[in-house]
């Protein structure tokens, strides 16, 4: 998709120099911080909800047996 954005001079210099830096195209610098700056709210969300559930299964009796004799290898 391709979308237009307006940049005053500043940005416009500080994002030529870091391309020129990095070898990054214009675009790919912008893709780039938007994933860095929006993506990681996903990520920090995804967190957030595995440390919650941490232990919530630890009432839970397992199924299966445990024992502590490891299993064979079968030819």
């Amino acid at each position: 998709m391709r979308t237009q954005i307006t940049l005053n001079d500043e940005e416009v210099e500080l994002l030529d120099r870091a391309a020129e830096a990095s070898g990054a195209s214009r675009s790919e610098l912008i893709r780039r911080a938007i994933r860095s700056t929006y993506g990681s709210r996903r990520k920090e969300a995804r967190m957030a909800a595995l440390k919650r559930s941490a232990g919530s299964w630890r009432d839970v009796t397992s199924p299966v047996p445990t024992t502590s004799t490891p299993f064979a290898a079968t030819s």
